[in-house]
Formats: C-alpha cells, structure tokens, sequence
C-alpha cells in the first residue's frame, strides 16, 4: 500500500491529534482509515460532542488524562500531547468557538492546529454518515494534516479545512 504522504515515515513516535465527531460509527470508519499512515496510533482521544470537548480538551493539552474517559474510540494514550485537533462536519462555528474558548482560556494548554471540515466539499461529496463519506473525509484530513504538519511556522490556534 503506497502512502499518500511520507511525512512521519521512518519516525517512531506517534503523531497524536484529538479528533471530534457526532457519531461514534463514522468516527470508528475515519480512524481506521487515518492510521495505517502514521506511526503508531493516530488518534489519542474522540470527542463526540462540545459538552465533553471543553472538559476534556484543555486536560488533554496541558498533558493529563480526561477525568471521565468512557468512550471506546482513541488509543488513550495520553503521554506525547497531540499535534492538531480535527473536528467533523457536525461541528458549527458556535461549537468550534466555545471549544477554542475553553482551550485559550485554560493558561496550561499547549496552543496547535485546528482543522476543521470546509462544508462546501462535504455538500458537493458522498452522504454524510456513509462509508464512503468516511473515507473521503479522512482522504481530506489525511491530506490537509500532511499540508500543515510539515510547516515550520504554524501560528498556535491556527484554522484550517479539510
């Protein structure tokens, strides 16, 4: 199987990230298709929805584990802080406003990349929910993390779409 990008190749540390998305099933399908291109395990932690996003995000960036980790997708491994955090497509501007508020207003949390879904390829794609949705949308976030995560001069909090 050929990679898409040679980002991380010949690294053995993990490239973590928090991906949050509405449903547990369209989450399980992205992550699987994210992690055979990365070294170890991609996804560090799954958030499924703003509630749990402003408690368990600013824990998660400043290095500890969530106080309530129930949740079944994610390697919970919480030692190396994540790289970006990648939201899904069910996550509107006042969602994504109230989580980045609970992260910059927490003084420990280490500042990263924001991706977040551009609704206007996600209307001309396959239907959300779908498995093919599911692999477009991780094609998208594979690409776009690829995109960013090889730049030297990212501003801390900056937004992007996949």
């Amino acid at each position: 199987m050929q990679r898409e990008f040679l980002l991380f190749e010949g690294f053995n540390m993990p490239t973590p990230i928090v991906l949050c998305g509405r449903l547990e099933k369209v989450g399980r399908i992205v992550i699987s298709e994210l992690e055979p291109d990365y070294e170890g395990e991609l996804v560090t932690h799954f958030i499924m929805s703003v509630e749990d996003g402003i408690r368990d995000l600013p824990l998660i960036l400043s290095g500890s584990s969530p106080v309530n980790d129930k949740g079944s997708l994610g390697s919970k491994n919480y030692s190396a802080l994540p790289k970006a955090i990648v939201l899904g497509g069910g996550y509107d501007e006042e969602a994504i406003t109230r989580l980045h508020e609970a992260v910059t207003s927490s003084p420990v949390t280490v500042k990263m990349p924001w991706l977040k879904a551009d609704l206007n390829k996600t209307k001309a794609g396959p239907t959300p929910g779908s498995e093919e949705y599911c692999r477009a949308a991780a094609s998208r976030m594979k690409h776009t993390l690829g995109t960013i995560l090889e730049r030297e001069n990212l501003e801390p909090g900056e937004m992007f779409y996949w």
